[in-house]
């Protein structure tokens, strides 16, 4: 499965034509278009309704092994730069400093930026002074790192995709509906192409990625009193952790020589398994 979330239908409505994604009619606080393998969710604008419709699009997924989240939108970038397309390989939320590093496992063509998410839309001195000598562009969202926050509750770095194209340079406030609308068309072909390698991505990986030992599984449970759906996010980050060579082992190691594991209950054990998961996915 790959989940897509945009904030707002012009900068989806490209993808809903070319892959022949049908509305979904049940009732729903975020509205979905689907086709076979793909959801397309649209969350609206602004980093808690990213956040609120991360959640509910991941939560409603049955399994998560293998699926992957891209979130496809417009940003304010340089000058001149209307149209093109970014693979955000760093992500910042203005307000709280945290930042989050997305891993670029696949061979895209697609150049590379960082993207800062603020709460209102960067004014054009804040885009410029940003891009000022930076040796690869810096957009400016209001979503994806609250939407990566989020994913990361239920995905490994390494399923979580952020495609931006520039919209404007800042304090653009008369942006139209059809002029997203075309800038969101001229990208199409590289996204489509970059959905094609997800989906080879996930065929290799059934292929060459053993399936969490559930015997293990149970016992790491236990350490951590898991509930199902926490078993889930625990048994999603032994699959990261085998494909990106992170020491799940060696962190729970030192927390059961510190005490805090075993767990006494689900709620520390849910502290302590956020505590390493924050470790060994986020940055600082």
């Amino acid at each position: 499965m790959i989940v897509i979330l945009c904030a707002l239908f012009p900068e989806a409505a490209p993808l809903i034509q070319k892959l022949c994604l049908a509305r979904d009619t049940a009732r729903t606080p975020f509205p979905r278009f689907w086709n076979q393998g793909i959801s397309l969710y649209l969350s609206g604008p602004g980093e808690i309704a990213a956040a609120a419709c991360t959640g509910f699009a991941l939560g409603r997924e049955e399994t998560l092994s293998s699926l992957h989240l891209v979130n496809f939108g417009s940003a304010a970038g340089p000058e001149n730069r209307a149209g093109e397309l970014f693979l955000a390989d760093a992500l910042l939320e203005t307000g709280t400093g945290r930042r989050f590093y997305p891993d670029l496992v696949l061979d895209a063509k697609i150049p590379e930026a960082a993207v800062r998410t603020c709460q209102k839309p960067a004014d054009r001195d804040t885009v410029a002074g940003a891009n000022d000598g930076a040796v690869r562009p810096v957009l400016f969202d209001m979503e994806a790192a609250s939407i990566c926050e989020a994913a990361m509750h239920f995905l490994g770095p390494d399923r979580i995709h952020f495609l931006k194209f520039v919209s404007d340079a800042g304090g653009e406030v008369s942006l139209t509906q059809e002029t997203l609308l075309s800038l969101s068309e001229a990208p199409l072909a590289d996204v489509l192409s970059y959905l094609s390698l997800i989906r080879r991505a996930q065929k290799e990986e059934k292929k060459s990625v053993p399936a969490v030992d559930e015997e293990a599984l149970e016992k790491l449970s236990s350490l951590f009193c898991c509930s199902v759906a926490m078993k889930e996010r625990l048994s999603v980050l032994l699959h990261w952790c085998a494909l990106s060579g992170r020491d799940f082992e060696g962190e729970v190691k030192a927390r059961m020589e510190t005490g805090v594991l075993p767990a006494p209950n689900r709620r520390e054990g849910k502290k302590v398994f956020d505590d390493i998961e924050r470790t060994l996915t986020m940055g600082d």
